[in-house]
């Protein structure tokens, strides 16, 4: 999960990359967020990702699609990055 790989990057490369987050795109329905995770001596962009959701493409979505595509974004970035990739890039639940 996002938040057990964010947690471990954290804790282990606070000090050698940062993680920032940027709404590309935001209408009152849908969201397109970036997370880049940058190395902060160079400010080298070592990877993005993308991640689009609608309001109402779920029922969680309803309330949470801003924090929603926030989440996944940076679990891609995480994972194009190559970090704690087990399987595949994001999981059915992220």
């Amino acid at each position: 999960m996002v938040h057990d790989r964010l947690k471990h990057f954290r804790e282990t490369y606070q000090h050698k990359y940062g993680l920032v987050t940027t709404v590309l795109e935001k209408t009152s329905t849908t969201i397109l967020v970036q997370a880049s995770i940058i190395e902060k001596e160079s400010g080298f962009t070592v990877a993005t990702g993308l991640a689009f959701e609608e309001a109402a493409s779920n029922f969680i979505n309803k309330g949470s699609y801003v924090e929603n595509a926030e989440t996944s974004a940076v679990g891609r970035a995480l994972a194009l990055m190559g970090y704690e990739v087990k399987k595949s890039i994001a999981s059915r639940d992220e």
